[in-house]
């Protein structure tokens, strides 16, 4: 396995524990339970799904609101991510997941460089919004 394996693995389970201690359900979750009440095993031993228009009104209330649920969860989960991985890997690699994350619903570069400096984890960086600046200031800590 190598080093970036290693830390979507490790930041994976990180979210999954926060996630866990602050009552995060993941709305996939709760649509694969609904989706499994109207799930029935045939004869045959396949399996047959309902259609959600055949569901009840309150269970199809419920599946709409989870799938508009799903793009906040996802960006909360990405954002947090972005940050454990910058706060015990540095900025340059939380950075480049965040390149390689972004995508229109979770607009994770602009979070993460709008919300974070390379001086926060590992010191100036050229790719910082900031480095003009850094540059006139000295270099000084994110901190001072």
């Amino acid at each position: 396995m190598n080093h970036n394996s290693a830390i979507i693995l490790a930041v994976g389970g990180a979210w999954k524990e926060y996630a866990r201690e602050h009552n995060i359900e993941d709305p996939l979750d709760k649509r694969l339970s609904l989706m499994d009440k109207y799930s029935k095993k045939n004869s045959d031993g396949s399996w047959s799904l309902l259609s959600e228009s055949q569901y009840s009104l309150e269970d199809q209330e419920k599946m709409k609101q989870w799938q508009e649920d799903k793009y906040a969860y996802m960006r909360a989960r990405d954002r947090f991510e972005i940050e454990w991985i910058a706060e015990r890997v540095g900025w340059d690699i939380a950075y480049q997941v965040a390149v390689d994350w972004n995508n229109e619903w979770n607009d994770l570069v602009w979070y993460f460089t709008e919300s974070h400096t390379p001086c926060e984890y590992d010191g100036c960086n050229m790719f910082c919004k900031n480095f003009e600046n850094c540059i006139k200031d000295g270099f000084k800590s994110g901190t001072d």
